[in-house]
């Protein structure tokens, strides 16, 4: 098997994409901060250390150390919340058809 450096278009798939080549080519530049630190996010995340930030949405450009170090304010000011909220009061019931 052979090694794949990170950052690297296989030959066969440049020829075959070249229009997403020249595209990737020319965001790559553009990136203000490194494409590998939404892993290391994730990473951190999974690992646990990040537990008050369970279901929420984190924007990965932020320093995570010092959002995780003040969980009161999280849970009190409700940051970081992922979720659907109806117009009007209707219910969230899932929008599973009721039959009978």
């Amino acid at each position: 098997m052979q090694m794949v450096i990170v950052g690297a278009i296989p030959p066969d798939v440049a020829e075959v994409y070249p229009e997403r080549v020249k595209a990737r080519n020319e965001i790559l530049p553009k990136m203000i901060v490194s494409r590998f630190l939404c892993g290391a996010t994730c990473v951190y995340i999974a690992s646990g250390k990040a537990k008050v930030l369970k279901g929420r949405y984190f924007d990965c450009e932020q320093d995570i150390g010092y959002v995780v170090s003040h969980p009161e304010e999280i849970v009190e000011e409700d940051l970081y919340r992922l979720g659907v909220r109806f117009l009007g009061g209707l219910p969230n019931d899932g929008g599973i058809v009721k039959y009978g």
